[in-house]
């Protein structure tokens, strides 16, 4: 059973969607280009390097809840106030922990809406530091199944092949600039 793209007839309602309500939220929606979301987390990461001044925990706070309100999820000050330092920017003790907890909250809120921003922040931190080693782990027992760099595309094998570093593993040759 399949879904046309757009109508108002499918099986499971026009927002279908296997993420699961929110993230969908209409057929006409507006692309994503940079969410509240994003703009507040960086901001915390920001504050918490020194290169802007403000209230880290403030920002990362607002992060999570514009989150919460993309999705239609409501309040997220209970989930913000767990006493763990994943949810909890309040309860880390260093910078290491609270720069995890912000990537991590950055990481979930960029979950299917813009995946590529959540890939730049694991490349550039390797935060959050406990993904899973596989996409299946029950299954999967092989090593990480997040590549560290993308794949060239044929075109460039073709027309641009002397320029094209030998021996690449996806999945662990880092780029110059990548620690």
């Amino acid at each position: 059973i399949g879904n046309v793209l757009g109508s108002s007839t499918n099986a499971v309602g026009p927002q279908s969607s296997v993420f699961g309500p929110g993230l969908l939220q209409s057929v006409a929606q507006p692309a994503i280009v940079f969410t509240a979301a994003e703009s507040y987390f960086l901001q915390a990461e920001a504050v918490l390097r020194g290169y802007i001044g403000g209230n880290a925990q403030t920002l990362f706070n607002s992060g999570v809840q514009s989150s919460f309100t993309y999705l239609g999820a409501g309040s997220a000050a209970g989930y913000t106030s767990q006493g763990n330092t994943q949810t909890n920017y309040g309860a880390c003790i260093n910078d290491a922990q609270r720069l995890a907890c912000i990537i991590r909250q950055k990481y979930l809120a960029f979950n299917t809406t813009t995946p590529m921003e959540a890939w730049a922040d694991y490349r550039r931190l390797g935060l959050p530091a406990d993904l899973p080693l596989s996409i299946h782990p029950q299954i999967d027992q092989s090593p990480a199944a997040i590549p560290t760099r993308f794949l060239y595309v044929t075109n460039e094998y073709q027309t641009n092949s002397a320029n094209i570093p030998g021996n690449i593993d996806y999945h662990t040759s880092k780029i110059f600039w990548m620690p």
